[in-house]
């Protein structure tokens, strides 16, 4: 943020990129108010200055902001609204981080049969370029969905497949990963691995200034029975 702040506002289409830059960091940091101001500017661009992938970004924040204030009631319907009309457009880079999101807040609220199938959209790399990491983000939000569901070996799986080598070098949604792997090992029974997982993860958001995801896996530490964690 210190840095945007001291470069000029990009022209020839590139603000969608730099408002995208400024709302997510936001976002993670737990300015939400900020964020949506980003969204809101993005929104109000013309779009002939769009590029194809600068708007990605946008679910991805709204998941945060949702998930962050206890919304995803609504967060689940506007989602879905995203998803059919990225869909309608072939607009791939939002079509899969529109899954990636619906995927993750349906996860949360106990839905997680069809978390997954959304999930897999999410990480489909099929002529689509990962530029916002999502693609990360939905391996390991996976893989933490078929923990749940009790699929250990699906999600061992995923998790590999999350750190191929040649994967984004995109780390932004870095703790789901660490999610993905704190709740595989507790679903095998390996409780103290488990929560060495998300003792380092905390740790990794506390260091970036990632706030947001320091409280998520502080209650996923709970929910795995680490409320001294916590």
């Amino acid at each position: 943020l210190e840095l945007l702040d001291r470069t000029a506002v990009p022209v020839l289409g590139l603000e969608h990129l730099w408002l995208g830059q400024r709302g997510f960091a936001f976002a993670l940091m737990g300015r939400f108010d900020d964020t949506e101001r980003a969204i809101a500017r993005s929104r109000a661009l013309p779009a002939s200055d769009l590029v194809a992938p600068a708007v990605s970004w946008i679910p991805t924040a709204m998941m945060l902001i949702a998930s962050g204030r206890g919304e995803l009631a609504s967060l689940n319907v506007e989602m879905r609204g995203i998803l059919e009309h990225a869909t309608s457009l072939r607009h791939r880079p939002m079509q899969r981080s529109a899954a990636t999101m619906l995927g993750l807040c349906l996860v949360l609220q106990g839905q997680v049969t069809e978390a997954i199938e959304l999930l897999i959209i999410g990480t489909d790399e099929h002529n689509c370029p990962d530029h916002q990491g999502t693609i990360y983000a939905a391996f390991g939000a996976l893989a933490w969905a078929y923990a749940l569901a009790g699929d250990t070996a699906s999600a061992q799986s995923t998790l590999a497949e999350a750190d191929h080598e040649g994967r984004t070098a995109a780390r932004l949604c870095y703790p789901l990963v660490t999610l993905g792997n704190a709740a595989t090992a507790h679903a095998q029974g390996l409780h103290r691995q488990s929560q060495d997982v998300l003792r380092a993860g905390l740790t990794h958001c506390h260091e970036f200034g990632s706030h947001y995801f320091e409280l998520f896996l502080a209650l996923e530490a709970c929910h795995i029975g680490g409320a001294g964690l916590a």
